[in-house]
């Protein structure tokens, strides 16, 4: 897959196609939106999100929580955390979404990191070392 193709499939993310509209919004205006919609949101995707195959889609396209997979958490710890999780999705005010490639490829020949590993967290995370002298 290209870098173009990559990108374009990107912003067919659900999360992008709504923040033109959640900037918009203050911060209050949107966090009590999330709080009202993830009452409905909530039970579907607990459902949605664990279904073979098709799960996967519908966590690209449902913007929101992925806290189903945390199952250190009570329902309701989740709950709570889909709530902030949904809004640090949809508030930013700047993102651009990186391939691992091109980040890695920025990191070895432009800052001179080298040992480079991605943590198991969600995310792009990637840690290196860098010489001092």
């Amino acid at each position: 897959m290209s870098p173009q193709s990559h990108r374009r499939l990107t912003l067919l993310n659900g999360e992008y196609l709504l923040r033109p509209l959640t900037r918009r919004m203050g911060n209050r205006a949107l966090l009590t939106c999330i709080q009202v919609l993830m009452r409905l949101v909530w039970p579907l995707t607990e459902v949605l999100f664990r279904i073979p195959v098709l799960g996967k889609l519908f966590r690209f396209v449902v913007p929101g929580p992925t806290t189903w997979t945390i199952r250190e958490l009570s329902c309701k710890q989740r709950y709570r955390r889909a709530v902030m999780d949904t809004f640090d999705m949809l508030a930013p005010a700047f993102d651009q979404p990186q391939r691992e490639g091109d980040v890695r490829g920025l990191l070895e020949k432009k800052a001179g990191v080298s040992e480079i590993q991605r943590l198991g967290n969600p995310g792009l995370n990637l840690v290196g070392a860098r010489s001092t002298v």
